[in-house]
């Protein structure tokens, strides 16, 4: 509009509901059409109603599904939408508390910092 040549990288699908007082988020690829391509994780805690699922591909985040405990969702959806090379804090995507503290310096930086920069 404005003159200027941008391309556009598509958006993020995500959906939000809560179902018996239970708050449920998915986004990203969450049933990939060909699972041989991804790797899919869970986590399922029924006595608490939580439940994780995660969707991989190569080391890469491609789609969530957090029920119960969906605080953080900001974070996978930064993930995802930034195309973060996930391997040095894989094994703690699944857990209830999994937050920014798990992910490296320069990925917090990358993601979540003005200017690029957490003390």
């Amino acid at each position: 509009m404005a003159g200027g040549e941008k391309s556009y990288s598509g958006g993020l699908s995500m959906n939000s509901l809560e179902l018996f007082k239970v708050p449920t988020i998915s986004m990203g690829i969450t049933n990939p059409i060909d699972p041989k391509e991804f790797e899919i994780l869970t986590y399922q805690d029924m006595e608490n109603y939580q439940y994780r699922k995660i969707v991989v591909k190569g080391n890469t985040l491609v789609g969530a599904v957090l029920v119960g405990i969906v605080e953080r969702a900001g974070i996978f959806a930064g993930l995802i939408r930034e195309k973060i090379d996930i391997t040095p804090f894989r094994e703690c995507l699944l857990a209830p508390d999994f937050g920014i503290i798990h992910l490296p310096r320069e990925i917090r930086n990358a993601l979540f910092a003005p200017y690029g920069k957490v003390a």
